[in-house]
């Protein structure tokens, strides 16, 4: 049986109630997997089939503290959301992709469930014909006619698109090259540029975390799909830097023209660019030689998989101490090189597999420092020829220029040098990203998603704040740059709302394709998404059952037996989850 994930449950919950409510009555709790949802489902059923309509939230609270299953308001908002935050979450998952989850979904828990009656009877050595009975009596018939062998959806095909709406409120620079893309290649776009952007604005900061420390920028990121399916987009966004690197180039022929011969035999010249196949000296070389600054792009993780292999290879933990702008150090023989508040920006394409390797675990530090962007398309030729335009000139030359006008509008000096900005989100913005994200942590641990995923939503907070950093930073350039006097140099860039509310939306879009990559990461120690047999089967007890009842119930999870389930008994005594009254078993 394929398990579904607690944000799938919340989902298929609200399509039932909100799009196909006269299914309501053919729905057992027993269709959820989350405690909650079941208790609320069950709630609603027996409202329903009594009044024929869907009990307001206030009955459906009380009716959970009769029963003894406190659920708190903000939980309570999290499963039964609004219609205006189901006709966004429609739309910003495209198609019938809801549909297609429920349907899916649904097949696997009837046959699951109509199994369990046909064993039952077989056990009792009774004919077929009473089977079929048994089940037309207790309901067991598929109001959809799914066929039986039907495929399941490739969850891949099916992962959330960002938005329409996203895109028309983006900063112009975004927007307009954004339109130049379609579907997923429009997504890979957009998540590309903004790894790259966040490489070029070193003198940006903003304060974050507690304690307050100044953070820059700086991304990562990692796009999984199958071989030719749309990665390539990543060379556009690539090609916005060309006249930036041209500009780089130039100023290291100009610095070293200035130079003697002997100084020129230890000139180091200064490159944004970093190669994924450096070796860990040459990786920190690079950002030595550049301020801390670099930018790695590969569009083949294999490039640098096959590098980490390496030991002078894997610089894993240059990216990981990089993330939080930790000092990186590397001791040579003759001298020890620190780089104080590097600032790494860093994107890969590739495929699950290679992504595996890059990254072998949710363990694995690198794990929760990426934002990760995953999907799958059908098989189809392209028209090679049915595109207008020479992208790679258009992307070098238009955007290319427009980039290198935004770069050097933030590249001016004064006598402390650089000019520095301060990125400043508005109280009313702090208090939305607060709530915002304690809800998502509450989510997670309600959902017992495990530990590591909280930990990635702690960063994923860090890299929303990040997003609405380089998008007030485009913004504030195009709000200013025809100021000649340049009257907003050195000020604080304030976040508009519309860049908040659009890095927010991001930050929904990139969690949930990270909860899918999560999902299919190899085996760890942690809990995941997947979640074992011994939490479906606590979560399918009432309030209070018999041992009996139990071992009965366990009997549909293989490899199951009265031991095991002992075994559980003592370990739901320790964690506090049940207590023993009488001969009765009851949850805490």
């Amino acid at each position: 049986m394929i398990t579904k994930t607690a944000s799938e449950d919340k989902l298929l919950f609200n399509y039932i109630i909100k799009e196909h409510t006269d299914s309501i009555l053919n729905i057992e709790p027993s269709f959820f997997e989350n405690s909650d949802v079941k208790n609320i489902f069950g709630i609603l059923k027996k409202y329903y089939s009594n009044y024929n309509e869907l009990p307001p939230k206030q009955i459906i609270k009380q009716q959970l503290e009769v029963e003894d299953l406190p659920i708190s308001d903000s939980l309570l908002k999290l499963i039964l959301i609004s219609d205006e935050e189901w006709a966004e979450i429609q739309r910003s998952h495209g198609g019938d992709y809801i549909k297609n989850l429920f349907e899916k979904h649904y097949h696997i828990w009837f046959r699951q469930n109509k199994t369990l009656k046909d064993i039952d009877i077989i056990r009792d050595k009774v004919n077929l014909e009473k089977i079929k009975k048994r089940n037309l009596e207790d309901g067991f018939i598929d109001p959809f006619q799914i066929d039986e062998d039907s495929q399941e959806i490739d969850a891949l095909k099916e992962t959330n698109l960002i938005s329409e709406s996203v895109y028309q409120r983006l900063p112009n620079f975004l927007k307009r090259s954004s339109k130049l893309f379609t579907g997923r290649e429009r997504d890979v776009y957009l998540t590309s540029e903004l790894i790259i952007l966040s490489s070029l604005f070193d003198n940006v900061k903003g304060l974050y975390g507690v304690p307050s420390m100044p953070v820059y920028p700086n991304l990562y990121a990692f796009i999984a799909a199958p071989a030719g399916n749309g990665k390539g987009v990543l060379s556009c966004a690539k090609n916005t830097l060309f006249q930036i690197i041209k500009s780089e180039i130039q100023e290291n022929q100009e610095r070293k023209s200035k130079k003697s011969e002997s100084e020129n035999n230890k000139f180091k010249e200064k490159h944004l660019l970093i190669p994924g196949n450096a070796s860990v000296s040459a990786f920190i070389n690079g950002l030595m030689n550049n301020n801390g600054i670099g930018l790695t792009i590969e569009t083949e993780a294999d490039t640098i998989t096959n590098n980490k292999k390496q030991d002078w290879g894997d610089y894993d933990v240059c990216l990981r101490e990089g993330f939080h702008h930790e000092t990186i150090s590397l001791i040579r023989k003759e001298e020890r090189v620190d780089i104080s508040k590097p600032k790494i920006s860093f994107i890969a394409t590739g495929t699950m597999n290679q992504l595996n390797k890059f990254i072998p675990s949710t363990e694995n530090g690198l794990f929760s420092r990426f934002l990760y962007y995953t999907f799958q398309q059908d098989p189809t030729f392209r028209n090679p020829f049915g595109v207008n335009g020479d992208y790679e000139r258009i992307f070098q030359d238009e955007f290319g220029k427009e980039l290198l006008d935004i770069y050097e509008y933030y590249r001016l000096y004064d006598k402390n040098g650089i000019i520095e900005y301060e990125f400043k989100l508005t109280d009313n913005q702090k208090e939305k990203f607060n709530t915002e994200f304690n809800e998502k942590l509450i989510e997670t641990s309600s959902f017992s998603l495990g530990c590591d995923i909280s930990g990635s939503i702690y960063r994923l907070g860090l890299i929303t704040f990040r997003i609405a950093m380089i998008l007030s930073i485009l913004r504030n350039y195009e709000a200013n740059k025809d100021d000649i006097f340049n009257n907003n140099i050195g000020k604080t860039i304030v976040c508009s709302d519309e860049d908040f509310e659009v890095s927010i939306e991001l930050f929904h879009i990139y969690l949930s394709h990270m909860k899918l990559i999560y999902d299919n990461m190899p085996n760890t120690d942690q809990v995941n998404f997947k979640r074992n047999n011994a939490d479906r089967l606590f979560d399918e007890m009432p309030m209070k059952f018999t041992n009996q009842f139990l071992y009965k119930t366990a009997e549909k999870y293989d490899r199951m037996g009265v031991e095991n389930c002992k075994k559980y008994i003592q370990k739901w005594k320790n964690a506090g989850k049940i207590k023993k009254d009488g001969n009765m078993l009851v949850k805490v």
